[in-house]
């Protein structure tokens, strides 16, 4: 007998497309606990509600498994094993009983479905495997299901490539704000210095002594306004520009009537965050290299290199973020539940100082880097959007593959 789904009507699927309820064609297991002291550093993996927890000596299912995460805040989750693998208490197995599913189509036809209905209890959130089992799923003929598989995964490959160049992209990035932020460029001689060691060529200084400090002006809620001249607020440095040192875009206008009274910036500028909920948000600095129009909100404290020409704005930022520099910020920070840190402290800070030549081809090389990562992540969102898409029309049968 065919049973209709509530959330779908037979009248929105193709005819030739079943709905049927979960326990009618997979078995619906449990998974084991396993404690923690059983777990090994290397061995086969364990899944918990939130995908793998450790590893484990021995495994309990041979192929790759769909899971559904049936505990706590990650309750409706769905996971994909990789083969030989254990299931710990926090997720249920679906194991196909029948010909008439494709494991890795009732992966993506889950994924995009919600499991609010079979959710129960509110301090502790569970699936039970009885009401899972009532679930109704979609059933394309079996070809159909492999081929929908087929081009969702292979567009999941292209996304894990893609992460894999972001990873390694992001480590080449950390050696090298480690290697050129110590060692610079073509250096032989070196010195011990109050940031530890540097290249005998290198000076270093106090940032008051190379340059002035201003404070940004207070900007509302009210101020803020569809288009009109850009501002900066502290929270752009460590929310919109988190992975930055340099300003990208704007969030926020203000016009120019609240501008008059503002404070405003110009290229070659470092802007700190000079308020932040946790000791790393403070002191988070990007170098302003734009030619806008533009303000400094309250809260942000704005730094402008004396003699431009012999400080690099984005070679500097790196060095504020990064290292011994970026390790004394913290320790200046002051608050318990919201930091603060101010002019008098940030004037303070030891910086390297080398020749400006060397200075704007370190910050060439981490712009280059930086550049690469964003455009991969770009390209990851894009393929994201894709995916989506191709669920959305393929997993429904509004766009038919074909066989």
């Amino acid at each position: 007998m065919r049973t209709v789904l509530k959330d779908t009507k037979a009248s929105d699927i193709p005819q030739d497309w079943k709905i049927a309820r979960l326990s009618e064609h997979c078995g619906l297991r449990q998974g084991t606990y396993i404690k923690p002291e059983e777990m090994v550093e290397s061995g086969f993996p364990v899944y918990g509600a939130n995908g793998v927890i450790g590893n484990a000596r021995s495994y309990m299912h041979t192929d790759r498994t769909v899971l559904v995460s049936c505990r706590g805040a990650n309750c409706g989750v769905v996971h994909f094993t990789m083969p030989n693998s254990w299931v710990n208490n926090n997720s249920i197995a679906l194991e196909p009983k029948s010909h008439f599913v494709d494991p890795q189509y009732l992966y993506y036809h889950l994924s995009r479905t919600s499991f609010n209905a079979e959710i129960t209890g509110s301090a502790q959130p569970q699936i039970v495997v009885g009401v899972l089992g009532l679930k109704e799923i979609v059933i394309p003929p079996l070809p159909e299901q492999r081929k929908i598989a087929e081009i969702l995964s292979t567009v999941d490959g292209t996304i894990e490539k893609t992460d894999t160049i972001i990873q390694k992209t992001q480590q080449l990035k950390k050696g090298l704000l480690q290697n050129l932020l110590t060692e610079g460029i073509g250096h032989n001689q070196f010195k011990e210095t109050a940031i530890g060691r540097i290249p005998e060529e290198w000076e270093i200084a106090q940032l008051g002594d190379l340059g002035e400090f201003f404070k940004g002006k207070t900007i509302t809620q009210s101020d803020i306004i569809a288009t009109g001249l850009p501002c900066i607020r502290y929270g752009d440095i460590y929310v919109q520009y988190e992975n930055d040192h340099i300003v990208t875009d704007f969030s926020a206008y203000i016009s120019r009537e609240t501008a008059e009274n503002g404070r405003r910036i110009y290229s070659g500028d470092i802007l700190f965050a000079g308020t932040g909920e946790t000791v790393e948000d403070i002191g988070k600095c990007v170098a302003y290299t734009r030619d806008d129009e533009a303000y400094a909100g309250g809260d942000l404290i704005v730094f402008r290199p004396e003699g431009k020409n012999q400080l690099n704005s984005i070679f500097l930022s790196y060095c504020l973020n990064s290292g011994e520099v970026a390790k004394w910020k913290s320790r200046l920070g002051q608050g318990l539940s919201i930091f603060h840190i101010y002019a008098k402290n940030l004037k303070t800070l030891i910086v390297p100082v080398p020749s400006v030549n060397e200075q704007h081809k370190i910050a060439e090389i981490f712009c280059e880097v930086d550049a690469k990562i964003k455009t991969e992540q770009a390209f990851k969102s894009e393929v994201e959007q894709l995916k989506k898409g191709l669920m959305q029309v393929l997993l429904t049968g509004k766009v038919r593959v074909k066989v």
